[in-house]
């Protein structure tokens, strides 16, 4: 059996084969949400409801909560992170976008996925 041509590992069913060898099945998108809002106009509903101006998220919240509590965290635990001393994280990079962060929640936005990822790391390596 050629090697392009063995079953990859993992579930079989995102896999599919192609001419150049195994390649993973793109996910099927979730039905359009015009459709919802269509619908929800022909019910009479207000425009507002039917065609709400901007889309529900809860990037705010995430702002909010890597201003309020990762950046305490993280000043906290200053550079005794597990994260930097393997090496994984750069010490001072770490300490400037914390104090960016700690800014306001508005500042924290562009760095709170960073931010929230390191801290959950941190903390699960610190429960071990």
């Amino acid at each position: 059996m050629l090697r392009s041509q063995a079953t990859p590992i993992g579930i079989p069913h995102n896999y599919r084969h192609t001419p150049k060898g195994w390649s993973t099945v793109t996910p099927k998108r979730r039905p359009q949400k015009h459709l919802l809002h269509r619908r929800l106009a022909a019910r009479g509903l207000p425009e507002e409801v039917a065609y709400p101006p901007l889309r529900e998220n809860f990037g705010h919240l995430m702002n909010a909560a890597v201003h309020r509590n990762a950046t305490g965290l993280l000043r906290g635990w200053g550079k005794e992170l597990h994260l930097i001393e393997q090496g994984f994280v750069d010490a001072a990079v770490l300490a400037e976008i914390v104090e960016r962060a700690a800014l306001s929640p508005e500042d924290a936005a562009p760095f709170r996925t960073g931010l929230l990822l390191i801290t959950a790391v941190e903390l699960a390596l610190r429960a071990l």
